[in-house]
C-alpha cells in the first residue's frame, strides 16, 4: 500500500479536503467556484456511473465535463442555489454511507467483484431535506460550502486510499464535517469578537489614542472629544 500510487491520490484528497475545511474562512469567493467544481463531478459521476451505467469512458468523461462546467456557472450566478445543492449532496452522501450495502457480483482473478446497492427513495429524502435546511439558512453559505467540501473529500479521498471502506463513508463524513463546522465557527466568533471590541474604542482626533467611547478628554493630550 505504500508505494501504491492510487493510496497517495487519496491522502492527497485528504489533504485537500482538510485544507479546505480548515482555511474556507479564508477564501469564501474562490470557495464557490470550488464547490460548483466538485459538486458538478460528484453529480456526474454519480449519473453516469449508478444511474446510467456508462461503461464507455469518453461517454462517462463528457457527462462528468459537461455537469462540472454547469454547477461551476450556476454557483457562480447564484450563490444561495451552490448552499442549497452543497447541502443536499452532503446529506445524501451522509445517508448514503448508512444505507447503501455492497454485493458480490463475480470473482475475477481471484479477486471479489463489489456492486453498490444505494437505497434511492432515501437518498433523494434526504437530499431534498439537505437542500431546504441549506437554502433556507443561507446566511451561513461560506460555512457550508468550506465544510461540506472538505467533508466530501475527506470522506472520498480515505475510501480511495483504502484507510476506510464504503460501509463507513457516512460515519467519516460526518465526523470531518463537525470538525470543519467547530474550526470555522471558532474562527468567525473570534473574528466577530475582534470587531466588537474594536467598536468600544475610539480614536482621539488629535493624538490618535485609542479611547473608551464614553470618555470625553483623551487622557495623553486632554483634547476635548465630540460626543458625536
Amino acid at each position: 500500500m505504500i508505494y501504491n500510487p492510487v493510496f497517495f491520490f487519496g491522502v492527497l484528497i485528504i489533504i485537500i479536503g482538510l485544507a479546505i475545511e480548515l482555511m474556507g474562512w479564508k477564501i469564501h469567493q474562490q470557495i464557490v467556484g470550488v464547490s460548483g467544481v466538485i459538486v458538478g463531478f460528484v453529480v456526474g459521476d454519480f449519473v453516469g456511473g449508478a444511474i446510467l451505467n456508462l461503461d464507455l469512458l469518453p461517454w462517462r468523461t463528457a457527462l462528468i465535463a459537461a455537469s462540472t462546467i454547469a454547477f461551476f456557472t450556476l454557483f457562480f450566478v447564484y450563490i444561495r442555489a451552490s448552499i442549497a445543492v452543497t447541502s443536499g449532496i452532503v446529506g445524501a452522501l451522509i445517508v448514503s454511507g448508512f444505507t447503501s450495502s455492497r454485493t458480490i457480483t463475480e470473482w475475477s482473478l481471484n479477486y471479489a467483484v463489489f456492486q453498490t446497492n444505494y437505497n434511492y427513495p432515501l437518498l433523494f429524502v434526504a437530499f431534498a431535506v439537505s437542500s431546504i435546511a441549506g437554502y433556507r439558512f443561507y446566511k451561513l453559505g461560506y460555512i457550508i460550502l468550506s465544510t461540506g467540501i472538505g467533508s466530501i473529500l475527506v470522506a472520498y479521498g480515505g475510501n480511495i486510499a483504502g484507510l476506510w471502506g464504503y460501509d463507513y463513508l457516512g460515519i467519516f463524513l460526518l465526523l470531518s464535517l463537525m470538525l470543519g463546522a467547530i474550526v470555522q465557527f471558532s474562527e468567525e466568533g473570534i473574528i466577530r469578537e475582534r470587531r466588537l471590541q474594536a467598536q468600544k474604542f475610539k480614536f482621539c482626533p488629535k493624538c490618535g489614542r485609542p479611547i473608551s467611547i464614553d470618555t470625553m478628554t483623551c487622557t495623553k493630550c486632554e483634547n476635548k472629544i465630540s460626543s458625536e
